[in-house]
């Protein structure tokens, strides 16, 4: 039954993030953001869907995050985070859960880079790049 959920919840992320990488290519910022929350949000419950499976697991992810550029794109971060869940989606379909649930944490932190760069362009007023400035 968690399967489904889960493989629900993976590819609804997906699909979001899909979506949001197409506003953001038409620099549709706002909705860039609304498409990347909710793909966040399927993220969560998947990563409590996964925690059920793995009491414990998340103190070691903490411990494992991969350090971030401080100065990773926004389009960068959407790209890792759509790559790290269909590699977890994938891990899913042939019943290594632990594995799925590493990388959807790893997604999680890049879509928590996505909101963070958004906030911050937002409180400045300029828009979302796609390259370093």
């Amino acid at each position: 039954m968690n399967r489904e959920k889960i493989l629900s919840a993976i590819t609804s992320a997906i699909s979001h993030l899909k979506n949001s990488m197409k506003l953001f290519s038409n620099k549709n910022q706002e909705e860039t953001f609304n498409m990347a929350w909710r793909a966040s949000s399927d993220v969560e419950y998947c990563l409590f869907l996964l925690s059920l499976l793995h009491p414990g697991a998340v103190e070691s992810f903490s411990l494992k995050r991969k350090s971030m550029s401080k100065q990773m794109e926004t389009q960068q971060a959407l790209i890792s985070a759509l790559n790290m869940l269909k590699e977890a989606k994938s891990n899913i379909e042939s019943n290594d859960s632990a594995e799925a649930h590493k990388k959807t944490w790893q997604a999680r932190i890049y879509l928590l880079k996505v909101q963070e760069n958004f906030e911050k362009k937002r409180k400045t007023g300029t828009e979302l790049s796609s390259t370093r400035s």
